[in-house]
């Protein structure tokens, strides 16, 4: 189950003023299901999915991007917890960047294209 995919539903839905159960009558599905899906217990089908971006008035691709990022550094796959880390870690001062690098053992080397962009 994805955490930040239930999320994401969950906050469409209340974007858009519904209910879980005006939600469950339009899939034809039980209100139970919506708040599963919502609280991350179950995932939906992708044809449940595709119904619930159409509903909510939002793109699936956006949805799941978010919801499941992987973004690829030098061939080096990263999850959404570590490209958070890399985020905050930018945007730190000097002193918190001088601390993760403390923390990590890399205090003594050289940090190459610091500034960079991520892939």
């Amino acid at each position: 189950m994805n955490k930040l995919l239930a999320e994401k539903l969950r906050s469409a839905r209340i974007n858009r003023n519904f209910k879980q159960l005006d939600v469950a009558e339009f899939l034809g599905v039980k209100k139970n299901t919506i708040s599963n899906w919502e609280n991350g217990k179950a995932n939906p089908d992708i044809d449940s999915l595709v119904k619930l971006c159409e509903f909510y008035n939002i793109s699936c691709s956006s949805i799941l991007e978010e919801a499941y990022p992987t973004q690829v550094v030098h061939s080096l796959s990263i999850c959404g917890l570590e490209r958070e880390i890399i985020l905050a870690y930018r945007n730190a001062d000097e002193l918190g960047k001088a601390m993760v690098l403390r923390s990590l053992g890399l205090d003594n080397k050289p940090v190459k294209g610091d500034n960079a962009k991520m892939a």
